[in-house]
């Protein structure tokens, strides 16, 4: 077995990504000022922020800021925009400029106004960068620097027993659908993160991104009555189960338990408002699988909240 590159650490880019990602979700948080003018250029032109991540996979996010800008300055333009639309266009498609070659005319707007804004894209970008390294700088405090050091002694003490692939899924909570001999795993702690964990890859490397900030945050009981909602359609029980054993997609749920796509579509749109599947794209396709961590959550809080614990 080839031997596997394993880096356990944080990242200011991460960080400074994490954040933006937040702030694109989370509207109570107040948009600092001198992020204004370049966020907005990123959510008005459809753009999403959280797609930014997969440059981790063309450049070494462990640098420091200024020195991943420098190669984002130089990254070939094909490649970026490839990572800015989530690799969802074939790098050759916006290579040749062949977008009558993608059917989902959204996508093909969107294509078309990433290569004819290239420069302004990566201006914004790195300006984002740099002034919301600024913004988080005086917010650290002693519960950062503790979360960091316990995440790099639990990531180092369960690869003594367990192989990093095998940590990736436990981490994420979930069975890659995706996967392939990586040479490189990268574990990094982040702080300013809206996801509990999110996970970027290529054949080469995996990324797992893992938010490590202690949330004591309980399931209302209007959440729990909906969760027994869901788990009471027979069907419903069904699909986890079977999206627990590998990851499916609609039309072969359809086709296995024999109900029609709108149907399958919409038992599988009850379970992502409770966040108990997770989604992976392949292409144009979604194969969902259970979301271990919510659901075993979500099992806990109900013990609790009847045993009153």
């Amino acid at each position: 077995m080839n031997k596997k590159n394993i880096i356990i650490g944080k990242s200011v880019v991460v960080e400074s990504l994490g954040y933006l990602c937040m702030l694109a979700s989370d509207m109570i948080i107040n948009l600092p000022s001198e992020l204004e003018d370049s966020f907005n250029f990123f959510i008005k032109n459809n753009v999403p922020l959280k797609n930014i991540g997969e440059l981790f996979l063309e450049i070494d996010c462990m640098l420091p800021t200024v020195s991943f800008i420098n190669v984002l300055k130089t990254m070939r333009e094909d490649k970026f925009i490839y990572c800015i639309l989530g690799e969802r266009v074939p790098i050759v498609i916006i290579k040749n400029r062949t977008l009558e070659e993608i059917k989902d005319v959204a996508l093909r707007e969107n294509t078309l106004f990433c290569l004819e804004n290239v420069k302004k894209l990566k201006e914004h970008l790195i300006n984002l960068l740099v002034k919301t390294e600024k913004v988080l700088e005086p917010s650290k405090d002693n519960l950062y620097e503790k979360g960091h050091k316990e995440f790099t002694l639990y990531i180092k003490s369960q690869l003594v027993k367990m192989h990093p692939l095998n940590l990736a899924q436990e981490l994420m909570g979930k069975q890659f659908y995706r996967i392939s001999d990586y040479k490189n795993y990268i574990f990094i702690s982040t702080y300013y993160n809206s996801n509990p964990c999110i996970r970027y890859f290529n054949d080469n490397t995996l990324i797992v991104l893992k938010n490590i900030k202690s949330t004591e945050d309980k399931f209302t009981p209007e959440e729990l009555v909906n969760f027994t909602k869901v788990l009471s359609d027979k069907t419903r029980l069904k699909i986890l189960r079977y999206i627990t054993q590998k990851p499916s997609f609609g039309i072969e749920l359809s086709e296995h338990f024999n109900v029609s796509r709108p149907t399958i579509s919409h038992h599988l749109d009850s379970l992502k408002k409770l966040d108990l599947v997770h989604i992976e794209r392949d292409k144009n396709t979604k194969y969902y699988s259970l979301n271990k961590i919510t659901y075993k959550k979500f099992l806990s809080e109900l013990n609790n909240f009847i045993m009153n614990d």
